[in-house]
């Protein structure tokens, strides 16, 4: 049981207050509201957050490299190993809907029961010893559709289904590398990320039978490396990779066709996703080691991106979550930050004509011949407008130069820089200026 060790007092408020510095994002007028929280104005163990978590009634979650804090009703509450939770670096954090949370640590796995008035206290722990976990350095979980817990360890995977523990040999030759992030699709398919194999699809077959469906790695896959940092499927089903390239989204099961490519070359990608997170509007959170990049995605795909020069307590982002009320809170290397978009910030999740680019668009398409390319910018901008193929290989730059407000097109006949005609297929057109990218997929059929 936790000794009465954990601290909090009103004092942190003042702090908190003193703390909040607003920024106005220069692009469009959206305000960025900010409050930091680290070692000296909260109870955080260290300034090293790697994880960030929301339960049901509004706590906050932040695991540290010391330990882990919660914050909840402005009150404070630290946890570390001399509270008996298994290791003080915490690596992941998992939220079960019945006032559970779960820590991952180098140390094995601490379950903390969230429903004592109190404070909460730790429940279990989960080692090699006593479970048939393979490793004790636990470095990601999740929750599968059926309510089975998976966790991600440097020796193959373990799913806990109800209270029988599940370590599938038969995937160990798959899951030879360490699995670094989970996460389980609408189709009941769980990606695990591995560093140097690729992501495995797998599927809960049964009590006590975990399936390889297939892996997505080179040569099959157009990626651009087999270690995958990070690993999300949205609500859609769409499914974003994180490396240290930059981000790749890829639709459907066919791991050979669909991708999308954002690189610090091609987009406003600025260097190694390592977190990846959904907002309830849709909008998909990157987290890089060179600030937060956020995608926006209705009729095109926009990026916005966030720095410790808008704001952010330190570049280097780990984790980011948002709260029951629609907050945003990024774990990284320095401490905590909370971010609020006001108004003209959360209306541009619903309305991308309220970016710099109004639109991006291409008639015909399908197209045989040729097809002119349209955009709108809202002010003087240098825009760069280049093709792709499926492989994210640049084939045809059709603009570079300053352009003025209002809207432009270019006729493009279905060639390459070299003149000659493109084959049949998909492409991606895209559109980058100073502050914004913009992507559209557009089709040749002959």
């Amino acid at each position: 049981m936790i000794q009465n060790r954990y601290r909090h007092s009103s004092h942190w408020i003042v702090a908190v207050i003193v703390s909040m510095w607003v920024a106005m994002g220069a692009a469009r007028g959206q305000r960025l509201i900010w409050t930091h929280y680290t070692t000296g104005n909260s109870a955080l163990p260290a300034n090293d957050v790697r994880a960030v978590a929301v339960d049901a009634a509004g706590g906050m979650w932040f695991g540290t490299t010391q330990g882990v804090a919660l914050l909840i009703d402005s009150r404070w509450y630290s946890f570390t190993t001399a509270d008996s939770i298994t290791g003080e670096q915490i690596n992941d954090l998992l939220y079960e809907p019945d006032a559970e949370m779960w820590l991952a640590t180098d140390n094995g796995i601490t379950l903390m029961n969230l429903l004592p008035p109190d404070a909460p206290v730790v429940q279990a722990s989960y080692r090699s010893d006593n479970t048939t976990l393979l490793s004790n350095r636990i470095n990601t979980m999740a929750l599968g559709l059926d309510g089975s817990r998976w966790f991600g360890t440097d020796s193959s995977i373990t799913v806990l289904a109800g209270d029988h523990w599940i370590t599938p040999a038969n995937l160990r030759a798959v899951l030879k590398y360490d699995v670094v992030s989970i996460s389980a699709s609408p189709d009941s398919l769980v990606y695990c990320a591995t560093e140097g194999g690729g992501v495995a699809r797998l599927m809960r077959d049964g009590l006590d039978v975990i399936t390889g469906a297939s892996t997505i790695e080179m040569p099959w896959a157009p990626l651009p490396t087999d270690t995958i940092d990070v690993v999300l499927v949205d609500r859609s089903g769409g499914q974003w990779f994180g490396t240290r390239y930059g981000l790749l989204y890829h639709e459907g099961i066919n791991s050979k066709s669909n991708w999308q490519f954002f690189t610090p070359a091609n987009s406003l990608i600025p260097g190694r996703v390592q977190c990846l997170a959904e907002d309830v509007n849709g909008a998909i959170w990157v987290g890089t080691d060179a600030g937060v990049v956020i995608v926006y995605r209705r009729y095109t795909i926009d990026m916005k991106v966030i720095t410790s020069a808008d704001g952010l307590l330190n570049d280097d982002v780990r984790d980011i979550a948002q709260d029951v009320g629609g907050i945003m809170w990024l774990a990284t290397a320095g401490g905590v930050s909370q971010l609020v978009l006001d108004i003209s910030a959360v209306e541009l999740h619903e309305s991308p004509d309220r970016f710099d680019m109004v639109e991006l668009q291409a008639y015909p398409s399908p197209f045989n011949s040729s097809t002119t390319v349209a955009f709108t910018v809202r002010m003087v901008t240098h825009a760069r407008l280049v093709l792709y193929d499926v492989l994210g290989r640049q084939v045809r730059q059709l603009l570079d130069e300053t352009v003025t407000p209002g809207r432009h097109s270019v006729l493009w006949p279905g060639d390459d820089s070299s003149g000659r005609p493109l084959a049949s297929g998909v492409y991606m057109l895209q559109l980058q200026t100073e502050r914004t990218v913009s992507s559209r997929k557009i089709i040749i059929l002959k």
